[in-house]
């Protein structure tokens, strides 16, 4: 397994609950320019991102992709992953998980 280098994160990344219910969860992540999220996995949960607004990267395992608006993204279970925003606008992604908020198993990857 190839261990990347984490991305530098930071706390002005904005999430918005869009819906949620018994069997999926879904919200709005904003990330600024220059900014990642935290790289991390989900034990069971398996989670698709779509991408709104900006330009950026994700890396899933050890598998690095641009991403740009109309991008859907699946992440299996299991699978270390993490979005950078490298572009000059704010990064709009919408993340779908197949399980409720209160069930969530986010684990920070080290």
């Amino acid at each position: 397994m190839c261990i990347q280098p984490e991305l530098p994160t930071r706390h002005s990344i904005t999430e918005d609950v869009l819906a949620s219910s018994p069997n999926f969860h879904q919200k709005k992540l904003t990330i600024p320019p220059g900014e990642s999220t935290q790289r991390h996995f989900h034990d069971s949960t398996h989670e698709t991102y779509i991408i709104l607004n900006g330009m950026g990267q994700i890396t899933v395992n050890s598998e690095t992709h641009s991403v740009k608006p109309g991008d859907m993204i699946d992440v299996p279970p299991l699978a270390v992953h993490q979005i950078h925003n490298d572009g000059m606008w704010p990064l709009v992604v919408v993340s779908t998980k197949d399980k409720p908020l209160e069930h969530d198993d986010y684990t920070p990857a080290i």
